[in-house]
């Protein structure tokens, strides 16, 4: 973009060497500097906007949480849990997911927790790669932390 403005520059001040434009010639270069300042301001503010969201620990963005949702969803089976929330956190390339799962029996077997922490987090994997799956069982009906 800098070469660019740089270029449009010097067109800009061929054009207006000779007209009526003419008292703007020195101030061409500034104009377009400030112009590309401007056009570009937008990549620097999204890189803040998101290392805050990050630092602050706030929640990874929808199409993350949904994403997660969904290949958790595809890998639980539904006569041993009931009910299911997913709580996911990014900082900086790490992916942090909290699943809350609610038991349909009075039991879930430590054999079938372990399984199916490998299976998510093989299947996580995929789409995080770098990824923490923590499993909390638990008859709470509300998950909301």
């Amino acid at each position: 973009m800098i070469s660019s403005g740089i270029g449009v520059s010097f067109i800009l001040v061929l054009i207006f060497k000779d007209g009526a434009m003419k008292p703007l010639v020195p101030y061409v270069d500034q104009i377009v500097v400030l112009v590309v300042g401007l056009i570009s301001l937008p990549v620097p503010i999204r890189a803040i906007r998101n290392g805050l969201r990050e630092l602050l620990l706030f929640g990874a963005g929808e199409s993350v949480q949904q994403k997660a949702e969904n290949i958790i969803g595809q890998h639980l089976l539904a006569s041993e849990i009931k009910e299911w929330k997913v709580y996911v956190l990014k900082t900086g390339r790490k992916y942090w997911l909290s699943l809350f799962v609610n038991p349909a029996g009075d039991t879930i077997a430590s054999d079938f927790s372990d399984s199916l922490h490998a299976v998510l987090v093989t299947a996580l994997e995929n789409e995080y790669p770098s990824c923490n799956l923590d499993i909390v069982i638990t008859r709470q009906e509300d998950y909301q932390r």
